[in-house]
């Protein structure tokens, strides 16, 4: 299965390459201190997803410092852009936290997946709010704006009745319940709903990690187009788009999720070079993972 989607990937971004006629020559027009300030960006995010996850460790009483999140998450972004996934990763943060704490493997698996969570959540309010304020008339948009606003509303009823502490009592009566492992998981939706305080800290951590990726991709089109006129509502929306749908992709997101990413961006925004301008973010979020390579080596000595 892993060498069929890594077969398909190929295959997507080589028709990407003849059918846009992706010009490889317009990478060597960015200039050291673009590619500077990108890297301070990509270090920037690093820290934030980092920080994220430890507060909600603390949130769940799990006792560990800041830079163990940031080193083990930093081999779960070397293992997102290697495995045939672009989450692949996931699996061997939790494996390195569960072998940290060793102890409640179901409670580990549950923060890492609420931390995930958080990032997909708070693309989903960004499109909302960008697609109330641009109102699209466009069949394509209205079809993703109406699926994303039934997964953020989904969401919230997932967190408001998963994480009710009634609903947890009364299923801890069944034996059947317990060997799901279902109540851990209440008990740790629980927790991060029972905290207004840390919920507003995690989005805001969340929200400014994006407002980064944005950033960096406004800096990126800015290098490939001389002449800008970017409408920056149509901006978060194609990439909040374009980085959910990177999910479909393989290491790095390469695969389906360019190409969505790509016409996204051709759907709304008015700017030249977009397959170059993709391609080369994506490119960026690959090498910004590899930071986590010497962390890793490092971590086996």
């Amino acid at each position: 299965m892993k060498y069929l989607k890594l077969l398909i990937s190929f295959a997507i971004l080589t028709y990407i390459f003849i059918e846009f006629n992706v010009d490889i020559k317009k990478f060597s027009t960015i200039s050291f201190s673009n590619l500077i300030i990108l890297i301070a960006i990509g270090v920037c995010c690093i820290l934030l997803n980092a920080l994220r996850i430890f507060y909600i460790f603390k949130n769940q009483n799990f006792e560990i410092k800041y830079l163990n999140c940031l080193k083990i998450n930093m081999i779960g972004s070397l293992f997102d852009s290697t495995l045939p996934t672009s989450n692949g990763g996931d699996i061997v943060r939790i494996s390195y936290y569960i072998n940290f704490f060793k102890t409640n493997k179901t409670k580990i698996a549950s923060i890492s997946f609420i931390d995930r969570l958080f990032g997909f959540f708070t693309f989903f309010i960004l499109i909302i709010f960008s697609g109330i304020y641009l109102n699209f008339n466009n069949p394509t948009i209205d079809l993703i704006f109406r699926i994303v606003s039934f997964l953020t509303a989904f969401f919230l009823l997932f967190f408001l009745f998963v994480g009710s502490k009634r609903i947890s009592n009364y299923l801890s009566k069944f034996n059947w319940i317990h060997k799901l492992r279902i109540i851990p998981i209440m008990q740790v939706i629980n927790n991060i709903r029972n905290s207004p305080k840390n919920l507003l800290i995690l989005f805001l951590i969340t929200l400014l990690n994006h407002l980064l990726i944005f950033y960096s991709l406004f800096i990126i089109i800015k290098i490939f187009n001389d002449i800008m006129n970017v409408d920056y509502y149509s901006l978060i929306l194609s990439t909040s788009i374009g980085m959910i749908s990177s999910v479909l992709g393989v290491a790095g997101g390469f695969g389906i999720g360019t190409l969505s990413f790509i016409e996204m961006y051709n759907l709304l925004l008015k700017i030249d070079h977009i397959p170059e301008i993709v391609i080369f973010f994506q490119i960026y979020q690959l090498f910004i993972k590899l930071f986590g390579l010497p962390v890793f080596l490092y971590s086996k000595n």
